[in-house]
């Protein structure tokens, strides 16, 4: 049992590599990697011992590659470092940026937090100029998911709280994982998909009369709907004590008004990394 004093630090210090973190989210957030901002169920399910530890902080360094917009068929590489820190119901994460659970309960759980919204800028693709870029915003999220054995279900609700484009999505994941015999690896397999607002899909998928006269694309008005659908696969190998190598690839389909876009040059979008980490326990 923690005395009440290495409690208080503990929890102090938490806070104080939260605050730093979470001002360094955006730049983490704007490389929309594989690893961070696909954020199928799947990679939040960890191997018992790890769950079941009050502190769990995982930190470390990798490489990515990734389209360079959604829909384009241009892809990037990256090179991130990679923190997720957990502390009971506490936690700081890529996927879900500061918050807390607020209820769990045999299997169930549900919280929020504020996380930062990825953009676009127009220089990031010449097929983008002449198009209106989109700010990277702070985002409010509420979640529920539930756990039964090795499967786990998530709902989450993000909203734009600042001067973003005003986004409301709604993204559904079922995930699983397990063992891969003694080979101390921990694979992990998710399926997601998303349902976008108005304002979101026409952030990043439409185009207004006034982009198109400055554009090569017509106009294409992009409606409420389902964004995209997916699959994700990832493995976790344990080396040395502490030290993972973790491997991932996620396909996303573009759907709908999404996929009909003009902006769209692929439908099949393909995002994939390896991070070699740290955790501390």
């Amino acid at each position: 049992m923690l005395s009440q004093k290495l409690l208080t630090l503990r929890v102090l210090q938490f806070l104080g590599v939260g605050l730093w973190s979470f001002s360094v989210l955006p730049i983490l957030v704007q490389a929309e990697s594989a690893f961070i901002a696909e954020d199928t169920v799947a990679l939040q399910i960890r191997p018992q011992e790890q769950r079941e530890a009050d502190w769990v902080i995982d930190a470390g360094v990798g490489t990515l590659v990734k389209p360079d917009y959604s829909g384009s068929d241009d892809y990037e590489f990256s090179f991130l470092p990679f923190l997720d820190i957990k502390y009971k119901n506490f936690f700081l994460s890529p996927k879900r940026g500061l918050g807390a659970y607020l209820f769990r309960k045999e299997g169930w759980g549900a919280g929020t937090s504020l996380n930062f919204g990825g953009g676009r800028d127009t220089d990031q693709n010449a097929r983008l100029s002449g198009l209106d870029e989109t700010d990277t915003s702070m985002q409010g999220e509420v979640f529920v998911n539930y756990r039964w054995k090795i499967i786990k279900l998530d709902a989450t609700l993000t909203r734009d709280l600042t001067e973003g484009y005003d986004g409301f999505t709604s993204r559904f994941s079922a995930g699983t994982g397990a063992p891969l015999g003694d080979t101390g690896a921990f694979a992990r397999v998710g399926i997601f998909t998303t349902l976008a607002n108005s304002h979101t899909m026409r952030a990043f998928y439409g185009v207004s009369n006034d982009e198109s006269t400055r554009s090569v694309y017509a106009p294409h008005k992009a409606s409420t709907g389902f964004q995209d659908a997916g699959v994700h696969v990832g493995v976790t190998q344990q080396l040395a004590e502490g030290f993972s190598l973790n491997a991932m690839v996620t396909y996303t389909r573009l759907v709908k008004d999404a996929a009909d876009s003009p902006i769209v040059q692929d439908e099949d979008q393909w995002s994939g990394g390896a991070f070699l980490t740290y955790s501390f326990k």
